[in-house]
């Protein structure tokens, strides 16, 4: 009896996990954004703290930090982000994904390119070309407290303090 009950332990500990099928990881894990949204906050560059407000489309800052629909500029230089200010804020990445790894950590790959890193079905990080984000909590209401985004050597520090408006 013993004999089997370790044999039993044995095959289940080396047994492959299954994963679910993307389609049901990314159901849960995007929330899309709702219109016309307003997000306020701030963002840390090295030793600056900006403040900013966020449409749909735009990031107003009183500083050098810039984003217009896909462009993001700051310190002088301009990135082509692919992703709208909303969207990050929210971690809404739709797409068709295919599971590249299955484990502790789940990684999802889009044909264009982004990397999608879950963990216990939370969104860890984003990849993107130059891009990498790293995601903290995520709020009741569907968007990130905090993040961070890393763009060829540049470190930036996104704190959300406030959302408004906005229709589901």
């Amino acid at each position: 009896m013993r004999v089997l009950i370790v044999f039993l332990l044995f095959i289940f500990s080396c047994a492959h996990k299954i994963c679910p099928k993307p389609e049901k990881i990314t159901e849960s894990l995007f929330v899309k954004p709702p219109e016309n949204v307003r997000v306020y906050g701030y963002a840390k560059v090295k030793w600056f703290k900006i403040p900013f407000k966020i449409t749909k489309t735009q990031v107003r800052t009183p500083r050098f930090l810039y984003f217009y629909e896909r462009s993001l500029c700051i310190e002088g230089k301009c990135f082509f982000i692919p992703f709208t200010p909303v969207d990050i804020v929210y971690g809404y990445y739709p797409d068709r994904y295919k599971i590249e790894e299955c484990g502790n950590v789940i990684v999802l790959t889009s044909k264009d390119g982004k990397k999608i890193y879950v963990k216990g079905n939370k969104l860890e990080k984003l990849e993107y070309s130059n891009i990498t984000i790293l995601y903290g909590k995520r709020t009741p209401q569907g968007y990130y407290k905090s993040f961070k985004i890393f763009i060829e050597g540049i470190k930036i520090n996104v704190y959300v303090e406030k959302v408004e408006g906005g229709i589901i």
